[in-house]
């Protein structure tokens, strides 16, 4: 699908705040609250907008602790990627996953209830692995940032 400069305006707002109505957007970049729902369902409908969601708060009172690993493989096979990739992506606990160039083969963003609950699944889901060599767990302390909002960069021709 093809972007135009208002439609990246609209993807803009969106990132900070979904729950705007087509109206108040289109009062933003200049368009009819209708002309905003019909750009934002072609949107939806081409892929662009992959989902709508809500983030929960660090102080929400939901608890737990994150875990940012790495992951080195023994054996790089296609195979071996496609299986982890796989396991990954069932993994309730697994919050982001990345394949990586450099030093590790993939970084895993994790949530556990607890350093106990993190060791137990790490030993569970990612020692009994035969492919990996080895993974580094990195306990998070405090979010210095956080945010699923991307730039939207200009096309050259706009």
């Amino acid at each position: 699908m093809q972007l135009d400069g208002l439609d990246r305006r609209i993807l803009a707002i969106l990132q900070d705040d979904c729950t705007l109505s087509h109206a108040r957007v289109g009062e933003e970049v200049g368009l009819s609250g209708s002309a905003v729902r019909r750009r934002v369902q072609a949107m939806r409908d081409g892929g662009v907008i992959a989902r709508e969601v809500a983030i929960i708060a660090e102080q929400a009172g939901v608890g737990g602790i994150t875990v940012v690993v790495s992951v080195t493989f023994e054996r790089e096979t296609r195979e071996a990627y496609d299986a982890f990739r796989e396991a990954m992506r069932r993994e309730d606990r697994v919050l982001q996953c990345y394949a990586t160039a450099g030093q590790f083969d993939f970084i895993v963003i994790v949530a556990a209830k607890s350093t106990e609950d993190y060791e137990s699944w790490g030993e569970a889901t990612l020692m009994s692995n035969p492919s990996l060599r080895r993974y580094d767990s990195f306990v998070v302390w405090s979010t210095v940032k956080f945010t699923t909002k991307r730039p939207v960069w200009a096309a050259a021709d706009d």
